[in-house]
């Protein structure tokens, strides 16, 4: 999420050395976290972190979210913050994997440099935020697709308000990250069987297009009324949204993706 400047929301030097904070990345940290809530950014989280990133074959826009990891929630609940969450493809279709990491890091000799290489990568997750597995730097060898880069979707969710959400309240803010995760997999559902109706998916049809209309090639249309996940009560409209309330209170939107954007 933004972070703004070396060390991010949490203040001195990074153990990244600038690489992740050069556009705005900080450790995901409670610490981070809570700063950029209390100041009011917005902040684009990923739950699925490197797992997700550095996916496997077969696992293209699977989620990697852990499982008993709500703070977040709660954090943005103490704020009054606004959850967006919201699906994206079309990475994983713009390469081909020849090896995974797993499959790398068996070959003799190259793996083993490989995963002395990663270790020596600080952990984006730090303390109570470590993730359930260790993270993985390691990333897949693979070539660009033959098809061309592959078009990208984007479907944001319903904004889930946080504002009469206990913070205190574990089972509610584990029934709010059960519904945000619900949320962003309905939306990647969505895309993915929608674009099968776009005729200009591919990159060729959609060039002509765009050059000849010098307009946006169209896709499909969206659902109306949104998608939503779950039936959890904490629920919102159908766009981002900026909540009401006094100007003392700490404002932010939390943008949720499935982690692979």
């Amino acid at each position: 999420g933004p972070g703004g400047g070396q060390g991010g929301a949490g203040g001195g030097p990074s153990a990244f050395g600038g690489s992740f904070e050069d556009f705005g990345a900080v450790p995901v940290t409670p610490r981070n976290f809570y700063s950029l809530m209390q100041r009011g950014e917005c902040a684009l989280l990923f739950p699925g972190g490197v797992r997700e990133a550095n996916h496997g074959k077969g696992e293209d826009y699977k989620l990697f979210w852990p499982k008993k990891k709500a703070d977040f929630v709660r954090v943005a609940a103490a704020n009054d913050a606004i959850i967006v969450p919201f699906g994206a493809i079309g990475a994983a279709d713009s390469i081909k994997i020849l090896l995974d990491s797993n499959e790398l890091k068996s070959l003799p000799v190259l793996g083993d440099r490989m995963s002395q290489t990663t270790a020596r990568i600080p952990a984006a997750r730090r303390g109570m935020w470590a993730g359930e597995e260790e993270e993985d730097f390691s990333f897949p060898l693979g070539l660009p697709s033959l098809s061309g880069p592959a078009r990208f979707y984007f479907l944001f969710g319903e904004p889930i308000d946080t504002r009469k959400l206990d913070p205190k309240d574990r089972t509610a803010c584990d029934a709010t990250y059960r519904k945000t995760e619900a949320s962003v997999t309905s939306s990647i559902d969505f895309l993915l069987d929608q674009r099968k109706h776009d005729p200009y998916r591919a990159l060729g049809p959609r060039l002509v297009y765009e050059r000849v209309t010098g307009k946006p090639a169209p896709s499909f249309p969206l659902p109306k009324g949104g998608i939503s996940g779950g039936a959890a009560k904490e629920g919102g409209g159908g766009s981002t949204s900026e909540r009401a309330g006094a100007a003392a209170r700490a404002r932010a939107r939390v943008g949720l993706p499935n982690g692979t954007a």
